[in-house]
């Protein structure tokens, strides 16, 4: 770790306890969920691929990709100004190589990404429509609803940035599995994995996996649901496994 760099008003540096990672956050701002790590998890990369990042946030999940993926490349795109700026300090923090950072709107893509640029496309988006946000800061609220960036420009942008044949990798909120599947197939990303997310064993889904192929063949494979805590509020192996610790939890 880069003992140098410098904490700003209100961040800390997380020990994130995967594969000797850290990460600066502002404790008074938008800090990352267990949706970002299942994510990173979820995310497969080749050494010769590139890949871009659109609502990158403080850089999360790119960290968690760059360390268990090689890669050529990786774009991390942000328009909230402080976020950008974190994740390109979590970037050096943790020694990254041929990883940038854009400050600009998902929507303006095209006046910095070439079209069909990227292999790999990932994104943790805006789960919300604007009237049930919540958030009490415009920051976690940017983060959380759609203020900015509605659920079909982002998909615009990502069939237009994505190479044909690329992977799309997303994860959302299952009360919108039916919308987020019928805008993928309406661009030409055709869903071809889909995993439930459930928070307990006994609990309702909340939110799901799904990686979609520009221009794939009709036909999904749906993975087992993945179950992040028993009935008494302990990790799940398999929660344990994406971790890579046993007994520790976040």
């Amino acid at each position: 770790m880069n003992k140098t760099i410098a904490l700003n008003e209100g961040e800390e540096i997380h020990d994130l306890q995967i594969n000797d990672l850290f990460l600066i956050q502002n404790k008074n701002g938008y800090c990352f969920t267990t949706e970002s790590v299942l994510l990173a998890n979820f995310i497969k990369l080749k050494p010769t691929q590139k890949a871009v990042e659109f609502c990158a946030g403080n850089g999360i999940i790119s960290v968690l990709v760059a360390s268990k993926n090689k890669y050529k490349e990786i774009i991390a795109v942000e328009m909230q100004p402080n976020l950008a700026n974190l994740a390109d300090r979590n970037f050096s923090l943790n020694k990254f190589k041929n990883i940038r950072v854009i400050c600009d709107k998902v929507q303006n893509s095209a006046n910095f990404l070439d079209a069909e640029y990227a292999d790999v496309l990932y994104c943790n988006p805006p789960f919300f429509t604007t009237n049930i946000a919540t958030a009490k800061n415009q920051e976690r609220a940017m983060a959380r609803a759609e203020i900015f960036l509605p659920l079909e420009d982002l998909i615009v942008a990502c069939a237009r940035t994505l190479k044909y044949g690329g992977n799309l990798y997303l994860v959302h909120s299952s009360e919108r599995l039916a919308e987020v599947l019928t805008v993928l197939k309406r661009h030409n990303l055709e869903p071809k994995q889909l995993q439930l997310i459930q928070p307990k064993i006994d609990k309702e889904s909340n939110s799901f996996l799904v990686m979609a192929k520009k221009g794939g063949k009709t036909g999904i494979k749906c993975l087992p649901t993945l179950i992040m805590y028993t009935k008494n509020g302990e990790e799940t192996e398999q929660i344990k496994k994406i971790y890579q610790r046993k007994g520790c939890h976040s």
